[in-house]
């Protein structure tokens, strides 16, 4: 029955032996590589979005600061009579 298997070379029945013998291992092993790499982006994923989080409020929080230096900068220029400075007119 299994004449034509024994008509391959010596490499092709080793190969088809380990095959047979321990396919369902290397599936395993194959799902285990896409499970825990899937696994692994979803984490550095949601550490990628609490990081973005946090650099929003960072940069709402500079902003606010620019907004307050430029309104301080404008008035002490107002003070000095240099009207127009916070928009780089000449006070002329």
């Amino acid at each position: 029955m299994f004449e034509w298997l024994q008509t391959w070379p010596d490499w092709l029945q080793n190969f088809w032996f380990l095959y047979i013998t321990f396919h369902d291992l290397i599936q395993w092993g194959i799902m285990l590589i896409i499970g825990y790499t899937a696994w692994g982006q979803r984490r550095q994923k949601k550490e990628l979005q609490e990081l973005a989080l946090v650099l929003q409020k960072e940069l709402n929080h500079v902003h606010g600061e620019l907004h307050i230096h430029m309104h301080e900068d404008a008035s002490l220029h107002a003070d000095l009579g240099q009207r127009g400075m916070r928009k780089g007119e000449s006070s002329e």
